[in-house]
């Protein structure tokens, strides 16, 4: 029976009783309750049961000494068909304490960290250096150990490094103490080894480097070191902290005033005095550690505007406008030549030229006056843009483009963010193409030469870290164009690069905006959408693009002018999530739900099981063994269900995007060899994925699926479908942007459903890249004006 009251005593470990008991984690010991010097206290021996959630740092070995808070109870054990109760403390709190005195000798004679040693050994280190004994392992001093008799070069060596592992430990459970998590504090020894506690007590706040959140570093800082508050070092990290954060948010060059209101809430503080001014202590604080950041070198502040970037930011942006800026000044004369192709607007010129303009037409290119432009505009620059919306015939330009290139002899690299994007890519200019991560990756940039394009696919997902790396791993004479749609949505990592190129007035870019394909509902929608306009839109479920407010009466119903009239109020999300099933269910092989959010009943995870157990429901389950159930549980996944890949795995050809199928699970599991014959893994089920290619699923592999009836639209950017079906609901995450990268991915139809005002208010207010603080167009301006 448990006692709510918490006892606290002190452990020396005689015996481990279970690792990870329950399958949960932890451990259970038992051993002898004992004074601070080491003296068993009145016979009191317990069992201690400790949680996985604890997170012990070290393992738990014979000899160790243990502090433990928990509440007692009595374990009831049976041996040999005798019931023995048995004192129990079921631990809330834990930590290691190193043993002093002769009772070292326990420790590293029994301990397995100190494999070798024994007990003669243990006993004679103790009776050669005493208490310098501990000394000496603190120091590493590996070289005096091994001269005491019997303990080889090798054994003190690894008596060194176990004895480290302690004090790492005791590092650890200080920080763990101030919130700090256990990765942090590993990562932070792994960096500095044995010199953290001098570099911790140096500046406490490097802690922010190993991804240690500001609370908990500021607490450690001020509890462990007494720092106030105005102390430089605080300052300087919490400036730090403040402009990694905005970095993450997107911002790469945010204004004084949103860094001096960052600054002022975290330095905020409720230590001062019952009288003081804490706004104006916050205020004052943030002044002077925007002061510091400067002095220091983290901040780089242009001096003729008021836009600060972090130094790492600055390093990037500054490099890409300068590699933008050399290949525009580039006068090499191997460039194509020009391409003078007549139309309507211009004269004829001399025949041979006219042939070359007619090549494309008579191979199955009609490119109208715009294209040949936009072609003219990249076949003549070392860089270029092309950019335009849906349907208005970037691939059957690049088509043309790509002969011309294979006539002049020039090579052609296609690549794209995403792999899914890739393969859509591959597919439509029948060339080979990869992912941008790929192409850094492998060698072939740097191999390649003047007689080199690389095509850059849905470029408006760039971020200024990608488009950095390509700059630095990008020949200068190689050419690049970058193709994309600055109204799709920007990109998840920090910057814009696409979306900032396109309106600066020096960069060549071939725009088109004519939309090509007569009839286009979708394409014309979108266009409405880019401008701002939220249009009229059927309440039909069968028309090409329809906003449905719920169940659906198959058109019927007259909607209401968005102009004129309020809007139809919006159904419940439930019964919306209820009409996306059924819209999902009529075409299921050729239709993709797109969402906004990942939680909420219009979100992924909701929809994803909703549209399962429509689809799949009755279909076989994936099953894998559980030593933890000792039985088969289920995987979530079922038979025939759609997955998609969260995660690389380049050596099988899957990528973080890639689109499958489950078509088979095998019962049992189906071994796997490889190359040379040798068993290497087992297939529970088999996956089609959308490059035609058959794979195996792993246990291994298992995690880093999920199911694909919904996906985010983040995740759909690059690619397309037949019918997408597309919940709108307000979110902070709902954007002009959004909606048209949703509508743009389908095919034949775009069904929406939910809150038209939402969608309405959302179109008509600036796309969120609009809020991004970024300064490459600036840093473009700078080096093309020098």
């Amino acid at each position: 029976m448990k006692n709510l009251q918490t006892v606290q005593r002190r452990i020396r470990v005689s015996s481990i009783r279970s690792v990870n008991p329950i399958g949960q984690g932890g451990y259970i010991f038992y051993g002898a309750a004992i004074q601070i010097d080491g003296t068993a206290i009145n016979n009191e021996h317990f069992v201690v049961s400790v949680p996985n959630r604890l997170h012990i740092t070290t393992a738990v070995e014979v000899g160790q000494w243990w502090d433990v808070s928990g509440t007692p109870s009595i374990y009831v054990r049976e041996h040999n068909g005798i019931k023995i109760p048995e004192s129990q403390i079921d631990a809330t709190d834990i930590k290691l304490a190193l043993p002093n005195g002769r009772h070292i000798i326990t420790l590293l004679a029994y301990s397995e960290r100190f494999s070798g040693i024994g007990i003669s050994k243990a006993t004679r280190l103790w009776e050669t250096y005493g208490e310098r004994l501990y000394e000496l392992l603190k120091d590493g001093r590996a070289d005096l150990i091994a001269s005491v008799q019997g303990i080889s070069d090798v054994a003190a060596k690894a008596l060194v490094s176990g004895w480290k592992t302690y004090g790492d430990c005791t590092v650890i459970q200080r920080l763990h103490a101030y919130g700090i998590p256990h990765s942090v504090a590993e990562n932070a020894i792994s960096h500095f080894e044995d010199k953290l506690e001098e570099a911790l007590a140096d500046d406490p706040y490097r802690l922010l480097s190993f991804s240690g959140s500001w609370r908990g570093v500021d607490a450690f800082a001020k509890g462990h070191y007494q720092l106030p508050a105005d102390d430089t070092r605080r300052l300087r990290g919490a400036a730090e902290e403040v402009l990694y954060r905005l970095f993450d948010e997107g911002h790469t060059a945010p204004p004084e005033h949103l860094i001096l209101r960052r600054l002022q809430l975290l330095l905020n503080t409720t230590d001062s005095a019952p009288n003081y001014d804490t706004s104006n202590a916050a205020n004052n604080l943030s002044a002077m550690a925007l002061t510091q950041a400067q002095e220091h070198g983290i901040l780089v502040t242009a001096q003729d505007r008021q836009q600060s970037q972090q130094m790492g930011a600055w390093v990037m942006e500054s490099s890409i406008a300068r590699a933008i800026a050399e290949r525009l000044s580039s006068t090499s004369s191997d460039l194509l030549t020009p391409l003078y192709i007549p139309t309507s607007e211009m004269p004829s010129t001399p025949s041979n030229v006219q042939r070359s303009a007619t090549a494309g037409t008579q191979k199955g290119f009609e490119l109208t006056t715009e294209q040949h432009h936009a072609l003219q505009t990249i076949a003549h620059h070392r860089i270029a843009l092309l950019s335009g919306g849906a349907g208005v015939g970037k691939t059957t330009l690049l088509k043309a483009l790509y002969q011309h290139f294979d006539e002049a002899g020039v090579s052609v690299i296609q690549a794209s963010i995403a792999g899914r994007a890739a393969q859509r890519m591959k597919e439509a200019t029948q060339r080979p193409a990869r992912t941008l991560a790929s192409l850094l990756y492998s060698k072939d940039l740097h191999m390649a030469d003047g007689q080199t394009i690389v095509v850059i696919d849905e470029a408006s997902m760039l971020d200024v870290i990608t488009m950095y790396r390509l700059c630095q791993a990008l020949p200068m004479e190689v050419r690049l164009l970058l193709v994309g749609d600055a109204d799709q949505l920007m990109p998840v990592g920090p910057g814009l690069v696409f979306h900032e190129l396109v309106d600066h007035p020096r960069i060549p870019h071939g725009r088109l905006t004519q939309i090509m394909r007569h009839g286009n509902e979708i394409a014309a929608f979108a266009q409405m959408i880019r401008k701002g306009v939220w249009p009229k839109v059927s309440q039909d479920e069968m028309s090409p693009v329809a906003f449905i407010h719920g169940q659906s009466d198959g058109g019927k119903q007259r909607r209401a002018d968005v102009r004129n009239q309020a809007l139809p109020q919006a159904p419940s999300p439930h019964a919306i999530a209820e009409t996306i099933v059924r819209l999902y269910m009529k075409a299921p092989e050729s239709t993709q739900i797109l969402c906004s959010l990942r939680n909420g009943v219009l979100g992924v995870r909701s929809l994803n099981l909703m549209c399962q157990a429509s689809a799949t429901g009755s279909a076989a389950p994936l099953r894998i063994w559980s030593d933890v159930e000792d039985g088969f549980v289920n995987t979530g996944f079922r038979l025939n269900d759609p997955v998609v890949c969260i995660k690389n795995f380049w050596d099988i050809g899957i990528l973080n995007g890639s689109l499958g199928r489950l078509t088979k699970i095998e019962e049992p599991p189906y071994p796997l060899n490889d190359e040379e014959g040798n068993l290497s893994g087992f297939a529970i089920a088999w996956v089609e994925w959308d490059d035609g290619e058959r794979r195996p699923v792993t246990e291994a592999l298992l995690p880093s699926l999920e199911l694909a009836y919904a996906l985010t639209v983040h995740k759909a950017q690059g690619s397309q479908w037949p019918i997408v079906i597309v919940p709108v609901a307000p979110s902070r995450l709902l954007d002009r942007s959004l909606i048209y990268t949703a509508v743009t991915r389908a095919q034949n139809q775009a069904i929406l459903l939910g809150d038209e005002l939402a969608a309405q208010l959302a179109v008509q207010r600036p796309p969120k890249s609009k809020q991004r603080h970024t300064a490459l167009r600036q840093h473009l301006f700078d080096q093309l004006d020098e």
